[in-house]
């Protein structure tokens, strides 16, 4: 991993710490056929601050935690060893989280809202912009089990990106629809990153991380590969998926 030098360390102690892990892992049991049930550790043995001013990339190849990793910081999961502070509450804008598939996309706009703890009164003043900005006026009282996958993806941007996080998590939210809403969501995330105090992008796609982060962190196989330089870290995981 990267060690701070001097300079980073006195930097850092002008910012405010908004979160921190030490050594945290997360483990899930899965089971093997028909062998008992084992524990597998999807991510292990990550410290991490996150500091005002931070825009963080994670990345690293399919399976290598980083999903996992988000949740965590959100605070969905807890750690299974370790332990994590959180000075601020973050807030995790991952597509579709918490629909229930037999509502209509209006209901939806109320439950994923209350799953991402906006009250109901919040919603209402809002709940227009989001339809239009999802582009579902047409369709937002039918249930969205008939919605096609770009059209989930693009209300759960929507709802979620209608907020003034202070610590904001994105994962993988700018890789869903058209190229039209595309521009239209980084834009979005854009704006919003310019209200956050902090941000943490998860993201496969490289212009993403060296276009909106600072600083950035590769996961291989659960675990801290090295922290840097964005473009140093994507080197790197680029050597890895050779």
């Amino acid at each position: 991993m990267h060690k701070k030098s001097e300079n980073e360390m006195s930097a850092e102690s002008k910012r405010e710490l908004l979160l921190s892990s030490e050594n945290v892992g997360v483990s899930f049991s899965i089971k093997k056929g028909n062998k008992e049930k084992v524990k597998f550790w999807a991510i292990r043995g990550i410290d991490i601050d996150i500091f005002s001013g931070d825009v963080l990339g994670i990345v690293g190849r399919n399976g290598s935690g980083k999903s996992t990793f988000a949740r965590l910081l959100a605070g969905i999961y807890e750690p299974s060893e370790g332990k994590i502070t959180r000075n601020v509450e973050p807030t995790l804008l991952s597509l579709g989280t918490g629909f229930n598939t037999a509502l209509t996309g209006r209901q939806n706009i109320y439950l994923n809202g209350a799953y991402h703890q906006m009250s109901r009164r919040r919603i209402a003043l809002i709940e227009k912009d989001i339809i239009e900005f999802a582009e579902l006026e047409d369709f937002i009282d039918i249930p969205i089990k008939h919605y096609s996958s770009g059209m989930r993806a693009r209300l759960g941007f929507s709802i979620a990106a209608f907020q003034k996080p202070r610590l904001l998590i994105l994962d993988e939210v700018l890789s869903t629809g058209d190229r039209f809403f595309r521009s239209k969501a980084t834009k979005k995330v854009k704006d919003m990153m310019d209200e956050a105090d902090a941000v943490i992008v998860v993201s496969h796609q490289d212009n993403t991380i060296l276009e909106l982060c600072n600083t950035a962190i590769l996961l291989e196989k659960g675990q801290p590969l090295d922290r840097g330089n964005p473009e140093d870290i994507l080197q790197t995981y680029q050597s890895l998926a050779k």
